[in-house]
């Protein structure tokens, strides 16, 4: 490579480093305060890189550039449910409502207040204050517990599995079977949330009070507890990292005396022990939570305006959302070793942008006299000029031979 280019090459580097500025996350590992401040969020849901909120105020769709998007439905959104034809549904105050461009054509249920909201094979279940009810197949929603509609009882949780579908009951955590029988499986425990981890297909239970977390791997019918080093009050949420199955967080509420936490808490081992995971989080009732897969992106700005775009890097990284009682949602992202250090030393390379742009000045000035002068002996040269004692023009006769004389007129 020609010194020019060399010369060339590093005016573009310092270029790059005095003009465009690197910003590196500087949220990971720990919570921040994300969108729908000030917003009490009752539900969450993930949506490719999207997430879906569910608030006292309606129902939003947060993406990844932190830009939030109404959906349309008024009012307290308590749970989200998606069925097995990919219809988006809301459990609001007023019943089941799909969330839909056209939700005329499908059927809603208006039977007040629903709580919860469930799949169990290709039909939607819903939780609410008069019990456990079923979208069949017809069309038209059929009220399944209390059995026969003898009386009402809420439903505050729900979740279909295989056997049947569980739900909370006034003695605890019920399952009813497919032949309409309902069996309790845990008795006396008060059931705050149900949920089914997609990838095991393992069912858990959060209740309020000991044993506040529970599993089970055989569609509900057995439970082992999963509460060892959990400080809440009353578990309402857990989510698997979809990177790593055995990575866990959970959210819960605790009482302002101080008898139990609020926040998140963490595990690594499927949830046999917990740690506490409240960094910027803490004192907060969670109410919900998401996680997401995205890239890991880093900023690209110009020094000293606002433009800038960002880079995506070839690696992914996990994104938790949870939704609070009053602070709206607060995302965290696991910490990155590389970019913890180079977040590091983001403030020392502040520090020498003058300086680089002041190199940069100097490497300019040295390239451009370096073209000027390369012009100047480059230049293209004018015809020679004969010496004295010689001939005008070079001979173009061959080495080692004479021109003949020209023959003389009258010579045969």
């Amino acid at each position: 490579m020609r010194p020019l280019t060399w010369a060339s090459l590093g005016v573009l580097t310092l270029a790059v480093l005095a003009l465009a500025r690197i910003e590196v996350p500087t949220d990971l590992g720990s919570w921040v305060q994300g969108p729908l401040a000030g917003q009490i969020v009752l539900t969450m849901r993930a949506q490719g890189e999207s997430v879906l909120v569910g608030t006292r105020a309606g129902l939003y769709r947060l993406d990844p550039d932190g830009s939030e998007h109404d959906l349309g439905v008024d009012g307290p959104v308590n749970a989200l449910a998606v069925d097995a034809a990919g219809q988006l549904w809301a459990g609001t105050d007023r019943g089941v409502e799909p969330v839909d461009p056209d939700p005329q054509a499908l059927p809603s249920l208006t039977d007040g207040p629903v709580h919860a909201l469930g799949v169990q094979g290709t039909a939607l279940i819903a939780g609410g204050a008069s019990g456990a009810h079923r979208l069949r197949p017809q069309g038209d929603w059929e009220l399944v517990w209390p059995v026969g509609g003898s009386g009402s009882a809420p439903v505050g949780a729900v979740v279909g599995t295989p056997a049947g579908i569980l739900f909370s009951h006034p003695d605890g955590l019920a399952l009813l079977h497919h032949d309409g029988q309902v069996e309790m499986v845990l008795p006396e425990v008060d059931v705050v949330a149900l949920g089914r981890w997609d990838d095991t297909g393992d069912v858990w239970v959060g209740t309020r009070g000991a044993p506040l977390l529970l599993t089970s791997s055989d569609d509900g019918l057995t439970w082992s507890e999963r509460s060892e080093g959990l400080g809440y009050n009353a578990v309402h949420a857990v989510v698997w990292d979809p990177a790593d199955p055995a990575r866990l967080v959970s959210g819960g509420s605790g009482l302002a005396d101080g008898t139990g936490n609020a926040g998140t808490q963490l595990t690594e081992d499927g949830g046999l022990t917990w740690q506490v995971e409240q960094d910027r989080l803490s004192n907060t009732h969670v109410y919900a939570l998401a996680a997401t897969t995205e890239p890991v992106r880093l900023g690209l700005r110009v020094a000293g305006t606002d433009r800038g775009t960002t880079i995506p890097l070839p690696s992914t990284t996990t994104r938790w959302y949870a939704g609070t009682n009053g602070a709206g949602v607060a995302t965290s992202r696991p910490a990155v070793p590389v970019l913890d250090t180079l977040a590091a030393t983001t403030p020392y390379l502040r520090l020498a942008e003058p300086l680089l742009g002041g190199v940069l000045l100097v490497a300019m000035l040295v390239a451009a006299y370096h073209q000027l002068t390369s012009t100047r002996t480059t230049a293209p040269r004018g015809p020679p000029v004969p010496r004295p004692d010689g001939p005008s023009t070079p001979s173009s006769a061959p080495s080692g031979r004479t021109r003949p004389d020209p023959p003389t007129p009258g010579e045969n």
